[in-house]
């Protein structure tokens, strides 16, 4: 029964799950920038207040997408500030990496954002500098990133082969039908 539904239907259903499989990817890539996890909330640091948020969560090693709102002491957004967030595997201390977050690739211009490679999974202390036109301010919180996640292309190569098959079996079965 399965066999004559989609028989009848064409390729209509291979197109259909492919085109839902992109939007899926789509909407991941796209909810891995912006927001995430909040890591400090309105925090003093100097003249400023912060807020901080890191994605993906939980925290692995690899990627590490940083986004940070920083308002002055009126409460009005800062949009011209230089904000540099370093990052330090603790206890041991070891090589640090520093970014500069901007908001000229983000989305809302009113947030900062910057991107980061963690080298391996452990605890990190990140600090947020900033600096501007009411003066300047740190604040701090500990990260604890995950090993990173063994990524399931085999699943994904699977899938793809799947759909691909299954699109070369309903073309052929259509063909089929015409000359018969």
């Amino acid at each position: 029964m399965l066999s004559s539904l989609l028989f009848r239907a064409g390729a209509r259903p291979a197109t259909a799950f492919v085109g839902a499989l992109s939007g899926l990817l789509i909407a991941g890539v796209a909810a891995a920038h912006g927001g995430g996890t909040p890591q400090l909330s309105g925090v003093t640091a100097g003249p400023y207040w912060l807020t901080v948020w890191t994605s993906p969560e939980p925290v692995r090693a690899g990627e590490l997408h940083v986004t940070l709102g920083v308002g002055g002491a009126d409460g009005a957004p800062v949009l011209d500030a230089e904000v540099q967030v370093e990052i330090s595997p603790l206890p041991n201390g070891g090589v640090s990496l520093t970014g500069a977050a901007t908001s000229a690739q983000s989305s809302n211009k009113f947030l900062y954002e910057v991107d980061f490679e963690l080298p391996e999974s452990g605890l990190y202390l990140v600090t947020v500098k900033v600096s501007g036109p009411e003066g300047r301010g740190a604040a701090s919180f500990e990260l604890q990133a995950l090993p990173a996640e063994a990524s399931n292309w085999l699943g994904i190569l699977l899938v793809g082969v799947g759909v691909a098959a299954l699109a070369v079996w309903l073309r052929l079965r259509s063909h089929a039908n015409v000359s018969g």
